[in-house]
């Protein structure tokens, strides 16, 4: 990615007010909006990215997600999460940014709203949805990108 002098990426634009930048062609986050749409969406374009994302890749992520999941589904008494439990989901964030440094898909994991999608976690439905997601992204990563 080129900086110019007028402080803006090419193709994104620096927002001062959360320090990130967005990318423009991003589709902006909506807690409604529909998310198996969105991923077909991403992977169609991140297809034309230089660097695309291995099926290995999205794997790992799945992964994270998969093992939390499993763990959810031990202790099916209600739809809240209890307190452990928010915690496991949260601490997937942090494993998340440890794996965008380490493989070099920061850009998928800010596109994709994944970090967050975890913020608005709030019961059991709303994991499982999210999970959803990832097996959609995981799912359209093979049909598009295919490596």
């Amino acid at each position: 990615m080129e900086y110019n002098k007028t402080n803006h990426y090419m193709n994104n634009t620096y927002n001062k007010s959360n320090n990130n930048y967005m990318n423009n062609s991003a589709i902006p986050y909506n807690k409604d909006m529909d998310k198996l749409e969105y991923a077909e969406k991403i992977m169609q374009n991140m297809k034309n990215e230089r660097n695309p994302l291995t099926t290995n890749q999205m794997r790992i992520i799945l992964s994270l997600f998969i093992s939390v999941r499993n763990e959810l589904e031990k202790n099916i008494m209600n739809d809240e999460l209890t307190e452990e439990e928010r915690y496991k989901i949260k601490y997937i964030k942090i494993k998340l940014v440890y794996q965008a440094a380490r493989t070099g898909i920061q850009d998928f994991i800010r596109k994709s709203y994944l970090e967050k999608m975890i913020d608005d976690v709030n019961d059991r439905q709303d994991f499982y949805k999210l999970v959803d997601y990832v097996e959609a992204l995981v799912a359209f990563q093979k049909y598009y990108i295919g490596k």
